[in-house]
């Protein structure tokens, strides 16, 4: 996995590059770019979050993760409750769709006509 698309094309000093080839050939942030990334994350005015009673096979799959791709646990960690707390937006989504007042058997009707056609 490579670096997270905001980080692209950022460059903290001339001659300093955002990744390290690693030996797998993937791409990684290089150490002083995160080092830098984490003192500027430092400053924003973030919550802070403690989990407790994690199992320790969630643990473990965490930290492969994070370690495939060259980053810490907590930022996994982050990264996959930002990804799965996106779902609380959904009904509200879903709410403002148009409602086309479509029968559903209509609609499963058509669908196995089509897959029988195949």
């Amino acid at each position: 996995m490579s670096a997270p698309r905001f980080w692209a094309g950022w460059n903290l000093k001339a001659g300093i590059g955002l990744t390290d080839r690693a030996a797998s050939g993937k791409h990684r942030l290089s150490k002083q770019t995160r080092e830098s990334a984490s003192m500027l994350l430092a400053y924003c005015n973030m919550k802070t979050l403690y989990l407790r009673n994690v199992p320790e096979d969630v643990v473990r799959r965490l930290q492969q993760l994070a370690d495939r791709d060259g980053t810490s646990l907590g930022a996994v960690a982050v990264r996959e409750l930002s990804d799965v707390s996106r779902r609380a937006d959904n009904p509200s989504l879903m709410a403002q769709l148009a409602d086309l007042d479509v029968d559903i058997s209509e609609i499963v009707e058509t669908l196995e006509q089509e897959r029988a056609a195949r």
